[in-house]
C-alpha cells in the first residue's frame, strides 16, 4: 500500500513539473492563455488574436512573435505580432483563403515558450489555439 502511495506522488510531481509548457530545471512558467474575437471563423475572414501579461519574470521577451495557421495540409505564415514588455501581444490575422473547414491551429513561434526546443531533455507543449473554419 505504502509503494503505491509513494508511486502516485511521484507520478503527481513529474506530472506537474511536465505540464507547464517548456520545462527545465526550474522553469515552470506558463504563458498567458491564447484568445480569439471569435473562434468560428468564415474562410478570409479577420479575427483577433490576443494573449495578457506573462505571469512571471521570463527573461529577454521577443519584440515580435510570428503567427501562422496550421492544418493538415501545411503552416501559412500570417505576419508578425508586436510583443509589450510585459509579454501581452494583440494582432489581427486573416484565416487564409486556401483554408479548408475544420478544426485547426493558430500557432505562436519565436516565443519563450517554443525556444526550449533547442534545450537538451526540455519538453514543450506548444503555444496555440484552436480555430473552427467554416466555408
Amino acid at each position: 500500500m505504502r509503494r503505491r502511495i509513494i508511486g502516485a506522488g511521484l507520478a503527481v510531481v513529474v506530472t506537474a513539473l511536465w505540464l507547464p509548457g517548456c520545462t527545465s530545471a526550474g522553469d515552470t512558467c506558463m504563458p498567458a492563455p491564447l484568445e480569439l474575437s471569435d473562434d468560428t471563423v468564415r474562410i478570409g475572414t479577420t479575427v483577433t488574436l490576443s494573449a495578457g501579461p506573462v505571469a512571471c519574470g521570463l527573461p529577454d521577451l521577443p519584440g515580435t512573435y510570428r503567427i501562422s495557421y496550421q492544418e493538415r495540409g501545411g503552416l501559412w505564415d500570417l505576419g508578425n505580432a508586436d510583443v509589450d514588455e510585459d509579454g501581452a501581444f494583440s494582432t489581427s490575422i486573416v484565416v487564409p483563403t486556401s483554408a479548408t473547414p475544420g478544426i485547426h491551429q493558430v500557432v505562436v513561434l519565436g516565443s519563450a515558450y517554443d525556444a526550449c526546443l533547442e534545450l537538451q531533455g526540455a519538453s514543450c507543449v506548444g503555444y496555440s489555439v484552436p480555430v473552427t473554419v467554416r466555408p
